[in-house]
């Protein structure tokens, strides 16, 4: 049986180049198959409300278009009891609310959360990084968050 290695420089080029080529393929077609999907379930009556909210859920945590990069704490009560989270948008004067913000707070040990439509006044930026103030929350508090972290 004939050993079909390749042994000239100009084959590996053109092996590469193929190779490369078939990548872009399949990449191209996920990419398309995605959209289509995509666009069936963001369009589908009854799965549209579902899909569109845990997609862009999903997206604020992990996808390019992230919204927990604002981490504060909302006072809560007139005792002064405070909640940390993260600010999603900060002029709801479309809903008819000037001067509040929305607050997503993450509940603890926990995919989930509440939102909270707070007066601005009421919230108060952290100097904390992000990630460190998502695991802080979610662990609980029992995340240590040093000077590393924040």
């Amino acid at each position: 049986m004939e050993n079909k290695m390749i042994s000239h420089p100009l084959q590996y080029e053109e092996f590469f180049q193929n190779y490369e080529s078939i990548v872009e393929l399949c990449k191209n077609f996920i990419k398309i198959r995605n959209e289509v999907i995509d666009d069936f379930l963001s369009k589908t009556p009854g799965l549209k409300v579902i899909y569109n909210s845990v997609k862009d859920t999903l997206e604020a945590f992990v996808g390019d278009k992230k919204k927990f990069n604002e981490p504060v704490v909302v006072q809560v009560t007139d005792t002064g009891l405070l909640r940390a989270g993260f600010i999603t948008q900060k002029d709801l004067e479309h809903l008819g609310l000037p001067g509040y913000v929305s607050v997503y707070l993450p509940a603890c040990y926990a995919f989930s959360g509440e939102l909270y439509l707070a007066p601005a006044d009421k919230v108060k930026p952290l100097n904390a990084k992000s990630s460190a103030m998502m695991q802080f929350i979610v662990s609980g508090g029992v995340t240590n968050m040093d000077e590393e972290h924040s």
